[in-house]
């Protein structure tokens, strides 16, 4: 993974041979920064100290990333405090930091005029407080609204005038999205790349609005989305040849003819949620993940039409799988899902949570056959070790038989 993001960085800032030293070494490269720091912005912390091992000039462009991630217990003042030390900072995370006034955050935001990033989900900020944090923060290029307030047009309005810059946003679970805010935000930002507009209530209209400007979309999430239209979900099939990642979970409207366009038209997905769409057929997946190229996570929550054929199918389909969602798929047997597991060398996160057919038996075949399978999610015990879900298992069952008369 580093190597990789290290030689596409090489390549993005297409060097010359002259560029490097007779052996090869990148230690003395004279690399441009500006495309380097775009790179390096959106790493996190362990990523990006391992990035910074890799040439001097590397190191440099990570020690100018300046971020900071805010513990949710904070008071306000001792915000302010350690922030007064750290004017230059680039990215500040305040997600959870319900008790965080509006005031304080507007007053973080004037003292840190170099912000790209911004991550206020689930703060308590009113509307005048978040014009007045956009308005102080004209560089912001990524930038996270989720849960934190009735969105208005005006807020919308604000954002498209004073940050152009805008390439990553999160307007998900905020109830007063609607669809003019989207079709604004369509027009003023073509080149955003992340979109996430989950639980808002965007019309099939916005959508596809939205759908047809903004072509360089790698992630766009439209969970919960049930009123979408098949019309305006096949729009962003064929409008999604660059999408990396696809998450429609709960669009009930979701069928098999959209299905059969992403898969035409959608080949650079490695994410594709299609939970709780239970109008698609289980040959149109199996047809998707057999065209799909990088295809890695696939989440079915709730998909309850697949059969154990299917499921196995799935897995011949697409067998470099690394993460599967089966939560409440209720169909398949134990021993299709100790199949797919075969199938599946590179599967590291299973979910089989409320399917009625494992038993901790199986829990075992799976823990000793597969050790590429780091998370397991199943009977409430959520994205564990298998051996550690065994080991509470067992655990509660010697506490019963001790308790019991």
């Amino acid at each position: 993974m580093l190597k990789r993001l290290v030689i596409l960085t090489i390549a993005s800032l297409n060097l010359s041979a002259s560029a490097f030293s007779s052996n090869n070494e990148l230690d003395n490269c004279d690399l441009p920064r500006d495309p380097m720091s775009i790179v390096v912005k959106q790493l996190d912390n362990p990523t990006a100290k391992s990035f910074a091992l890799a040439s001097k000039a590397f190191k440099n462009a990570v020690n100018q990333r300046q971020h900071l991630k805010i513990k949710d217990g904070i008071d306000g003042e001792h915000l302010l405090e350690i922030l007064a030390t750290k004017t230059n900072l680039t990215s500040l995370n305040l997600e959870g930091c319900e008790s965080m006034t509006s005031d304080i955050v507007v007053k973080a935001a004037r003292m840190l005029p170099n912000l790209t990033r911004l991550n206020l989900r689930n703060v308590n900020i009113s509307n005048e407080g978040l014009m007045a944090v956009l308005n102080s923060c004209p560089k912001l290029s990524d930038l996270n609204l989720s849960a934190t307030t009735y969105l208005s047009l005006d807020n919308i309005n604000t954002l498209c005038s004073v940050c152009p810059n805008i390439l990553s946003l999160d307007l998900s679970d905020i109830g007063g999205t609607c669809s003019e805010s989207i079709i604004k935000l369509a027009d003023t930002y073509p080149n955003l790349v992340c979109l996430n507009i989950s639980g808002t209530a965007a019309s099939s209209e916005a959508i596809t609005k939205l759908a047809n400007s903004c072509r360089h979309l790698r992630s766009i999430d439209l969970s919960g989305s049930d009123h979408l239209t098949p019309e305006a979900l096949l729009q962003v099939a064929l409008n999604g040849s660059q999408l990396n990642n696809l998450v429609l979970d709960g669009c009930s409207q979701m069928n098999s003819e959209v299905m059969t366009w992403v898969a035409k038209t959608c080949q650079q997905l490695v994410t594709l949620d299609i939970s709780r769409c239970s109008l698609i057929n289980e040959d149109t997946i199996i047809s998707a993940l057999e065209a799909s190229k990088g295809l890695k996570t696939l989440p079915l929550t709730a998909c309850t039409q697949i059969s154990s054929e299917a499921l196995v199918r799935m897995a011949i389909a697409r067998p470099e799988l690394e993460s599967l969602d089966l939560q409440g798929c209720t169909q398949f047997t134990a021993e299709s899902i100790l199949e797919v597991c075969k199938i599946c060398p590179q599967l590291s996160y299973l979910s089989l949570t409320y399917n009625p057919n494992i038993t901790k038996d199986n829990i075992k075949q799976i823990a000793t056959e597969n050790p590429s399978i780091d998370r397991l999610s199943i009977w409430g015990y959520t994205n564990l070790k298998p051996s550690t879900i065994l080991a509470r298992i067992e655990a509660s069952e010697k506490r019963n038989v001790t308790t019991t008369p």
